[in-house]
């Protein structure tokens, strides 16, 4: 392995993958359907927005290379959402071995529903041996729902 390779930050008991603008692994742009869609990597947070004007509409953010899970008990997502405060506003985060898809096409995940405070979100893997992507994807489920979820970060606990 090329040692000026960027490499996972290790926690004691654990590892980062996303934190407050800093990519420990690079993330990409996932699927993205519907209306209006943006994601932006800055500074601070990943900021995914998704409006639907009639369609359901979704953008997601990715891992850009599968992450071995086999010893990791939980992912963990610090994260709010500041859209609409609608059922039909979805924030995800996604554990698949498919890397650009669907919040649907998952082998595990996390759903929270409607606009939130910042907050911790966790997602048992304790269960999955192997490499897996993990996605976080915001969804507006119907007509005038907004769904802009910022996400600070994304670790596992061993």
């Amino acid at each position: 392995m090329n040692p000026t390779a960027r490499k996972v930050l290790m926690l004691t008991k654990g590892l980062i993958y996303y934190k407050n603008g800093r990519q420990y692994v690079p993330w990409v742009v996932s699927l993205k359907t519907g209306d209006s869609y943006e994601c932006l990597f800055d500074a601070i947070n990943i900021s995914l927005n998704a409006v639907s004007t009639g369609t359901n509409t979704q953008i997601g953010a990715v891992v850009d290379r599968l992450v071995d899970l086999t010893k990791t008990k939980t992912l963990i997502v610090d994260w709010k959402n500041i859209g609409s405060v609608n059922a039909a506003n979805y924030s995800y985060l996604v554990v698949s071995t498919v890397k650009k898809d669907s919040y649907g096409t998952q082998t595990t995940r996390a759903i929270v529903t409607s606009s939130f405070p910042r907050q911790q979100t966790t997602l048992d893997v304790s269960d999955l041996r192997g490499s897996y992507y993990i996605r976080v994807h915001a969804r507006a489920g119907s007509d005038g729902i907004e769904s802009r979820l910022k996400v600070y970060g994304v670790w596992g606990v061993k």
